[in-house]
């Protein structure tokens, strides 16, 4: 139950810090950096310390980082998979 938390915790910062660059497709205007990139950095900061409470260093260490590095990647295909609003709105005016 706790590495799925830690997992999610891992993915939710990843995702709140994809959601404040300018390159995101999800929302219509990107997150405001200020407050989100903070609780997106101690967010994972957060996971990662946990990961290293819960597991053994080595251990730790591959699996904050391989999460971190998996989330991070595939978070700008995301738009892809999802349909978002101005995908939709596009498609339908070159449709009309």
């Amino acid at each position: 139950m706790i590495p799925a938390l830690l997992c999610c915790s891992c993915l939710l910062g990843c995702f709140l810090l994809y959601l404040t660059t300018t390159h995101q497709r999800l929302l219509e205007e990107p997150l405001p950096a200020q407050p989100w990139r903070i609780c997106a950095l101690i967010i994972l900061i957060t996971s990662g310390s946990e990961w290293f409470m819960l597991l053994s260093p080595v251990a730790a260490f591959f699996t904050a980082f391989s999460l971190l590095m998996l989330s991070l990647m595939l978070a700008p295909f995301l738009p892809l998979i999802l349909p978002c609003r101005k995908t939709v709105k596009s498609a339908v005016a070159e449709q009309l």
